[in-house]
């Protein structure tokens, strides 16, 4: 498994934040973790990624324990996209780009060719060449989100960790990003998602795990386990699911 997580909990001083969390990614999956605002989401991204550590259970990466991992190893293995990096050095875009590369160049010195064409087919593929030589802290919100998912492109990692990737785009983008994860999964690379849009996940996620109430309360394909009656739990009553077009779509609930 390229990554495994067990029985994994987290609070912060006395509150828990979520409580026994197991689950595994193998090859080629494209998971979505999905939930409220404030069910621990973002927080077990950054425990699985070790900038926080857990108060129980374990992480690992291919069988590894992710304590016996050096920073470098986990950046071989893992990329990680936050909802937003906020930057007062200004930084080109092609350079925070190139950050990606870091466990993959070994003098800075001397950079190679192909690390710099890495970079650019990194831009290329979120159409993001016209922004290359313009200070990452100019851009807006939904431009830094772009230049952040091309960094982890960059990296080149068989397993990528994105927390709300699409949050501050539109509707031109969101469809962008979602066709370079469906390829990532098609080239046999996991990437684990954090989500709070549910179509998207019925659209193009082909398992989910749904937090609640501080527990994984269902893992499985959305088709099967994003029932109404699941939504309404962690929604309340306020959304419905529907067959539009032959697909499934939750929809809000206006009466």
């Amino acid at each position: 498994m390229l990554l495994e997580v067990d029985q994994l909990s987290f609070q912060y001083d006395t509150k828990p934040i979520f409580q026994d969390v197991s689950f595994a990614l193998k090859a080629g999956e494209l998971c979505a973790i999905l939930g409220i605002n404030g069910s621990g989401k973002s927080t077990l991204f950054k425990c699985i990624m070790g900038f926080i550590h857990a108060n129980r259970g374990s992480i690992s990466f291919d069988g590894i324990n992710v304590k016996r991992h050096k920073i470098i190893e986990i950046a071989k293995k893992v990329a990680y996209v936050p909802q937003d990096h906020p930057i007062t050095f200004p930084y080109l875009v092609r350079e925070m780009v190139l950050m990606g590369r870091t466990s993959h160049i070994s003098n800075f010195l001397k950079i190679s060719d192909e690390q710099y064409f890495k970079v650019e087919e990194a831009l290329q593929a979120l159409s993001l060449g016209d922004l290359a030589d313009k200070p990452f802290n100019q851009l807006s919100g939904g431009q830094r989100q772009m230049v952040l998912i091309a960094r982890a492109l960059a990296q080149e990692t068989k397993l990528m960790l994105l927390d709300e990737p699409t949050s501050s785009l539109d509707f031109k983008n969101q469809l962008l990003i979602w066709r370079t994860l469906l390829q990532l999964k098609k080239e046999g690379k996991s990437v684990l998602v954090c989500t709070h849009d549910p179509n998207h996940v019925l659209w193009f996620c082909d398992r989910v795990l749904i937090l609640d109430n501080k527990k994984l309360i269902a893992d499985g394909p959305p088709k099967e386990v994003m029932t109404e009656q699941l939504l309404q739990q962690v929604y309340g009553t306020m959304c419905t699911l529907e067959a539009v077009a032959n697909k499934k779509m939750v929809l809000p609930r206006m009466s």
